[in-house]
């Protein structure tokens, strides 16, 4: 039977049990669904979007939605998800790459249950080879189980208490606690072994209904608080797993308001939170803006925090914001411009209280005149230094038979570049003005108005050069251009 003895102190000063302290003490089956894992987590290299396979280092394209490896007895399938894959900047790094992932394990031994954390640890052998081999290696990171109400921690001997974490929890001043940072439990790559989960039904556990998840359980992102505090401590955990609201269960469910939130616990809002599996940022749109449209309440997770603060600090209603972006076609990416527009707008006096003002008929029109304004406001004088910058700097204009590529002439042209490119471009327009750093547009000659490729030369050499999104230029024919281009640069000295 397992047992601990315990000094005055309440350490542990000896125990008599067979958990799992190396391992070779891990069973077999367990190391199967680890490998299993390792050998479908695909390669992706980052600056190329280019997919490997991990087990014999095949190419398998760049098709997310279809990557598949034929170099085996049996193809191996791949489903893509940012969370499990190997991302590596570019294959000349692999000797660097080296990646933790963890997998949280439960085993009952006579009726006391332990969760353990293994820690898997992915490096790469021979990586200056055509084939590198994928090595990975085992350990346990920490073995958990509970004890009167108290969280055990039995390899550091550490100890903490149900109460003490829900007191942490619902302090304001501590509203953003973390139980599992303070356990050194916030890995972003985790994974729950699903077979024995309902061995936790003759357990502790048993009210809490967690051994009634099903399937579910491959879909959880594993944390001590969600295994083990949340379940035995609240019990509205209970109600959440009986009524299939799993994500909830697993998410910062204990944040919401159950008294003030009722309804949506209710009727057609707990049917919505039931066929869509809501998770607490989901919850949270639902309560912004009580809407039951999928699309809606996605939109509103996505940017969630953008759509808090424009309710709270700016009193704006949320479903007005998201029937403008309807009307006007708007792509929803463009939410952040929308929240510096109405920031800007309250800056420079208008009031938030008129709808043409809030909700102008040509946004980006009226977005890049507050822009405009704004930084003037704030510097006078920096428009007219970044032309004076932008009329040196054409000594560096190029022209071929289908591309330019020009300095930036004027702070609304860089906002316009950081707005259609989605990068910070216009955040260097102070450096630009005083000739810290060069800024210059890429562009086709067929079409001058659309963004290319934005880029900063220091000291004469190409610093950086990024397409949409920060991408890096994939496209070879650009590549050239830009090397050409590179190798006459004339280098331009001294402040203006």
């Amino acid at each position: 039977m397992f047992q601990l003895k315990f000094d005055k102190n309440l350490k542990i000063t000896e125990e008599i049990s067979d958990y799992w302290k190396d391992p070779e003490n891990i069973p077999e089956e367990v190391q199967d669904f680890i490998k299993d894992i390792s050998n479908t987590r695909v390669i992706q290299e980052f600056d190329t979007d280019k997919f490997y396979c991990p087990i014999c280092f095949n190419y398998i394209g760049n098709d997310k939605n279809n990557l598949k490896c034929n170099n085996h007895q049996e193809t191996i399938e791949f489903n893509f998800e940012k969370s499990n894959c190997l991302e590596i900047d570019n294959l000349e790094y692999l000797k660097y790459f080296q990646e933790d992932f963890h997998y949280y394990v439960f085993d009952i031994s006579m009726s006391q249950v332990f969760l353990y954390i293994i820690n898997e640890n992915i490096y790469f052998d021979n990586p200056n080879t055509y084939k590198p081999k994928m090595t990975r290696k085992l350990s346990i990171f920490k073995v958990y189980t509970v004890i009167k109400n108290e969280l055990w921690e039995l390899l550091e001997n550490k100890r903490y208490s149900f109460s003490d974490i829900d007191l942490k929890i619902n302090q304001e001043e501590d509203y953003d606690y973390n139980l599992d940072e303070e356990l050194n439990d916030y890995f972003t790559c985790r994974y729950l072994y699903p077979k024995n989960i309902k061995e936790l039904k003759n357990t502790i556990f048993y009210y809490s209904h967690i051994w009634d998840i099903g399937d579910y359980a491959l879909n959880i992102i594993p944390s001590i608080c969600n295994l083990l505090f949340a379940p035995l401590y609240y019990k509205d955990f209970e109600y959440l797993i009986k009524n299939k609201l799993y994500n909830l269960a697993f998410d910062k469910f204990y944040l919401i308001d159950y008294s003030k939130n009722k309804k949506l616990f209710q009727g057609k809002y707990l049917e919505f939170l039931q066929n869509n599996n809501c998770d607490y940022i989901m919850y949270k749109a639902i309560e912004l803006s009580n809407s039951l449209d999928i699309n809606v309440i996605n939109f509103i997770s996505e940017y969630l925090q953008i759509f808090t603060s424009l309710k709270e600090e700016y009193n704006l209603k949320i479903n007005e914001i998201v029937s403008y972006f309807k009307k006007e076609k708007l792509e929803e990416e463009y939410i952040r411009e929308y929240y510096d527009y109405i920031e800007w707008a309250l800056k420079l006096g208008f009031s938030l209280k008129d709808k043409k003002v809030i909700f102008p008929k040509d946004f980006f029109k009226e977005h890049d005149k507050l822009a405009n304004s704004i930084m003037i406001f704030g510097d006078k004088t920096l428009n007219d230094r970044i032309k004076k910058t932008s009329n040196i700097l054409m000594l560096n204009y190029y022209e071929d038979d289908k591309y330019i590529i020009r300095p930036a002439n004027s702070i609304t042209d860089m906002i316009k570049e950081g707005r259609n490119q989605n990068n910070c471009v216009r955040t260097y327009a102070n450096r630009y003005s005083n000739n810290k750093t060069e800024i210059y547009f890429l562009r086709e000659k067929a079409n001058l108005d659309k963004s290319l490729v934005t880029i900063e030369v220091l000291n004469g050499k190409i610093q950086q050069a990024r397409c949409k999104n920060n991408k890096l230029v994939t496209d070879k024919e650009i590549l050239k251009v830009l090397k050409k281009w590179e190798r006459n640069l004339i280098k331009i000295e001294g402040d203006n």
